[in-house]
């Protein structure tokens, strides 16, 4: 049931980001990041990878290691969407990266949000 909840929240948190993406940057003419589904659909899918392989663990020592690990791993991931999002599209480059960025941390506040209290 908690899995079921964490990924509802992933994917409300992503309707939110596409909503304000919508009607907040559009209408002020800042620059709209061009890959923004993918960066979504990664961050969907990492984090619910991620919470699925640490939810069960119980020994915190062992949380940790892995939980630093699955923070390595993401880092990685982003890395390289990053340069693969740069060089398909190289004049939306910035606002692309300003938009994994804020992502990144929005998914990663998220899991800890629901890993945290399963590992105190």
């Amino acid at each position: 049931m908690r899995s079921t909840k964490f990924y509802l929240f992933a994917v409300l948190l992503s309707v939110l980001i596409m909503a304000f993406i919508r009607w907040v940057v559009a209408p002020l003419d800042w620059p709209i990041p061009g890959a923004y589904l993918p960066v979504l659909l990664v961050n969907i899918v990492f984090g619910g990878l991620v919470y699925r392989m640490l939810a069960p663990l119980g020994d915190p020592r062992t949380f940790t290691t892995f939980y630093l690990g699955s923070l390595v791993l993401k880092l990685l991931v982003h890395t390289g969407l990053m340069v693969a999002i740069g060089l398909n599209d190289p004049a939306g480059q910035v606002p692309n990266a300003i938009f994994l960025l804020i992502c990144y941390l929005l998914y990663t506040v998220l899991e800890i949000g629901f890993l945290y209290p399963k590992n105190r």
